[in-house]
Order: C-alpha cells, then sequence, then structure tokens
C-alpha cells in the first residue's frame, strides 16, 4: 500500500498493520506500512490486529483497516471508524472460520466441558469414598494433591511431546488419560491404584499448551478463549449435581458415576492438524521462559488460580461458621461463584476482542476487590451468596485474560511449553493457596478468609498492571 505522504505522521500510531509476504493469487505481493520510528504505539500493544493465516490468506486478502482517497492515494482510518471496522471484522473473522476448524473448536469446548465434570466432582464422591475405602480425613485429604502432581509432570513433557507428536498427538493425550481414570474409576480398585488413575487424569494439562498455541493464531482468540473456559465452567456446576443426584437422590454407588463419564469421554477426541512439529531451540525457551513478563504470569496464573479454590473450597464452611447460614445457603454459594465465572469470561471475551485487555480486565479486577468488601461488610448468608455469584462473574476472565496477553508477546514457537509452565503454576497455586488458608483458619478462626481473599485480589491488580506493563516493554 502506498502512501502519499499528504497524512500526518501521528496518524500512523492510530493502526498497526503487519507486514504480510504471503502469496496472493497467482503473483507475489507484499503489504507494507512507513516506518513508525521502529515502535508500536500504546492503542497498538494494547488492540492487536487480526493474525492473519496461510488459510485465511487464500482466495482474498482479509480487510485492511485502510482507506482510499478521492484522488486515488490512502489515508489512515481515524481511530473512530478504525474501532467501527474492528466490530465489523468480529463479526466476519467467526464466519471465515473453515468447517474443519468449527469441528476443531467444538470438539476442544467439550473436552474443556467433560475436564470441568471431573475435577468438580471429586468432592461431592469423597464422603462415599472414604466409606468404601474406610479411610480417615488426612489420608482422603491425598487425592487432592494427586491431579495437581500430574498437572506439573504435563507441564514439562508438554512441549517435548508437541515437537514429537505434533498438536494432535499433543491434544489427544488428554482425553486418553482422563478415559484411563474412568475407567479405572468405574471398576472401584484398591485405593493406591485409584490414586494412580487420579494422578494420571492431572495429565490433561497437556491439551492446554496446544489450545493456546493453536487458537492464538486465530482471529479473536479472546471469544474462542471465553468459550472455552464458559465451557469449563458449567462442567463445574453441573458435574457436583448430577453426581449428587446420582450417588443421593437414586442411590447409585459412587463408581457408577465414571461408568458415565466413561461414555462422556470417549466422545471428546480432538481433530487438530499437525502443524507444530518442527524442532525447537532449547536455549531460546529457557530465555523466553525467565523474561519479565512469562514469570510475572506466573505469578498473576498462581494467584488467579489460588483465589478461585480458595473461595471453591472455603466458602461453604464460612457461611456456616460465621454467617450461620444452612446447608442450603452455604451449598449454593460455590455453583452461584461457578455460574458468575462462566457468564464473566464468556461476556469477557467479546469486551476484550472489541476494545482490548487493558482497561477491561482492570476494571473487572477493582470491582471484584469492591465485591470483596462487600461481602465483607454483608452478615446475611442470603446476600452473601448473591454476592459470591457477582465475585465470579469478576474473578472469572483472569485467568484466560492472563493467558491471551502471554501469547501475544510470546514467540510463537515458544507458546506450548512457557504456556504449560504457566498452567502448572497455576495448578499450584490452586493447592498451595487453599491449604494456606486452611492452615490460617485453623489457627486464627475463619474469618481471616475474608482478609486473605482480599489481599489475594489486590495482589492480581498490582500483578496485572505489572504484566501489561512489562508485555509493552517488551513489544
Amino acid at each position: 500500500l502506498a502512501h502519499d505522504g499528504s497524512s500526518k505522521r501521528s496518524n500512523l500510531t492510530k493502526v498497526y498493520i503487519p507486514v504480510l509476504n504471503y502469496p496472493i493469487g497467482s503473483g507475489h505481493s507484499s503489504v507494507a506500512i512507513p516506518s513508525n520510528h521502529g515502535q508500536r504505539s500504546d492503542w497498538a500493544r494494547l488492540h492487536p490486529p487480526p493474525i492473519l493465516t496461510r488459510h485465511s490468506m487464500q482466495g482474498e486478502v482479509a480487510p485492511l483497516l485502510v482507506g482510499r482517497r478521492s484522488n486515488g492515494g490512502s489515508q489512515v482510518l481515524s481511530s473512530d471508524r478504525t474501532s467501527a471496522k474492528q466490530r465489523a471484522a468480529c463479526l466476519r473473522g467467526l464466519q471465515r472460520i473453515s468447517s474443519r476448524e468449527s469441528i476443531a473448536i467444538k470438539s476442544t469446548i467439550y473436552q474443556f466441558f467433560v475436564t470441568g465434570l471431573f475435577i468438580s466432582t471429586l468432592g461431592t464422591l469423597l464422603p462415599q469414598l472414604q466409606e468404601y475405602y474406610g479411610l480417615g480425613d488426612s489420608l482422603m485429604s491425598v487425592v487432592f494433591l494427586c491431579p495437581c502432581l500430574g498437572y506439573l509432570t504435563s507441564s514439562f513433557m508438554n512441549r517435548s511431546l508437541h515437537i514429537k507428536f505434533g498438536r494432535r498427538g499433543a491434544m489427544m493425550i488428554a482425553p486418553t488419560c482422563q478415559l484411563l481414570y474412568a475407567i479405572v474409576g468405574a471398576c472401584h480398585p484398591i485405593f493406591p491404584l485409584f490414586l494412580a488413575a487420579l494422578a494420571a487424569s492431572g495429565l490433561s494439562g497437556f491439551i492446554d499448551g496446544s489450545v493456546y498455541s493453536w487458537i492464538g493464531e486465530m482471529d479473536h482468540a479472546n471469544v474462542i478463549i471465553g468459550l472455552l473456559h464458559s465451557a469449563f465452567s458449567v462442567g463445574c456446576i453441573a458435574g457436583p449435581f448430577l453426581a449428587g443426584s446420582l450417588t443421593n437422590i437414586w442411590s447409585r454407588p459412587w463408581y457408577h458415576w465414571y461408568i458415565l463419564m466413561d461414555s462422556d469421554e470417549y466422545k471428546s477426541e480432538i481433530a487438530q492438524g499437525n502443524e507444530d512439529n518442527s524442532a525447537q531451540n532449547h536455549r531460546l525457551f529457557s530465555k523466553t521462559l525467565f523474561k519479565a513478563e512469562t514469570l510475572v504470569g506466573i505469578g498473576f496464573v498462581f494467584i488467579c488460580l489460588g483465589v478461585e479454590a480458595s473461595i471453591t473450597s472455603w466458602i461453604p464452611t464460612y457461611i456456616k461458621r460465621s454467617r450461620n447460614g444452612g446447608d442450603l445457603s452455604s451449598n449454593l454459594c460455590v455453583p452461584f461463584f461457578h455460574i458468575g465465572m462462566a457468564a464473566g469470561r464468556l461476556t469477557m471475551g467479546y469486551v476484550t476482542d472489541l476494545f482490548g485487555l487493558y482497561r477491561p480486565m482492570t476494571v473487572a479486577i477493582c470491582a471484584a476487590l469492591a465485591c470483596q468488601v462487600l461481602f465483607f461488610l454483608v452478615v446475611t448468608s442470603s446476600s452473601s451468596t448473591a454476592i459470591i455469584g457477582i465475585l465470579g462473574f469478576f474473578i472469572g476472565p483472569g485467568y484466560p485474560s492472563a493467558m491471551i496477553a502471554l501469547t501475544i508477546v510470546l514467540p510463537a514457537n515458544e507458546r506450548v511449553g512457557t504456556t504449560s509452565i504457566v498452567n502448572s503454576a497455576g495448578q499450584a497455586g490452586a493447592a498451595i493457596l487453599p491449604f494456606a488458608l486452611g492452615a490460617l483458619s485453623g489457627r486464627f478462626g475463619i474469618e481471616v478468609f475474608n482478609y486473605i481473599v482480599s489481599g489475594e485480589i489486590l495482589a492480581l491488580l498490582v500483578l496485572w498492571r505489572w504484566l501489561i506493563k512489562t508485555s509493552s516493554k517488551e513489544s
């Protein structure tokens, strides 16, 4: 695109168009823009352009944010018209997804839903598991550590398996491990074997790095990531209800739940292309892992998932002891929180796709902190349940937004390994922070719940601003 030189240079900071060197039609064309002194503007960093893949460039040129003058010259659009173009492109981009990609996305959404079912039902089945195996509380608490161990293992193996078997091979391991766990659970074996199968289910972390690397290259990744995590939250909502109905209302033994999950997990196969099987440079991976934005992202995800796990683990106990709530109000807190998370992740995906990541997520974390303060002031159990649902709405988008922010600044060939490490840090936070909260509540009382959660949300706000700052410098 030729620039006639008549436009002011300051206009060039309003839009960023990547240099393209893809073949178009029968010839070879390239798109370039004048230099902006080697710097990307704040608008460009916070509103990255749609990523054009080799598939999307065949047969058509993706719409560019460039207008035409009446004399034939090119003109950079104003920020208002650019925003309108982005909104229109958001709708067109979802329509340009091929049928194969559409099937793959739907399969991945279903896989996230099934993963939510697996993760959320362990606590519901815990009383029957304890009675069946005849174990005390201390030994039964080991079941919460096993999935975390499997997830940590998958995070360190994900990159090498992705190189050797490609994206499809790495993503197929996750449903295979969950299917193995469901089969072993349905056979109700001895307790050590059940723990081994439970640890194997944690290997479902293989899907995370591959998903973020794959979807991060698509148009409007924020929307698709929001759909995935909303499906996960829906699975977390449905799992305890279905498992509780099966064991309590229909009086079925706990292992019948795993028989039901066998059929669900068999369907959740991922149809992905095998495109990322090239060799990677270990030195580049180590350099990327210890960059400032990666380390800040690890801290943010660690606390974010730790906050979610702390709330879902201890809020029923807090409502019963501190607010004198009944069984109904205390048990409704966790489903309300997951409903809020599902709605927040789905909504924030569209919002960030239109307005960028920084401001919407900053507002969401500030609103979450305000909800936590309001929860501290309100003393009735019914009002507390409603506030917890609103808190979930603002807390839920934090994790997927952080992963999107990291995939924007990470090199494409290092996204799988790095995002797997970041996800493993989140799983560690989901295991460590609830344990720390329980230890402190045992010493100082359950009332420390409010202070600890408020401090963790405040830390999220600081780390989010730091993450955006370091990512902007790197960009």
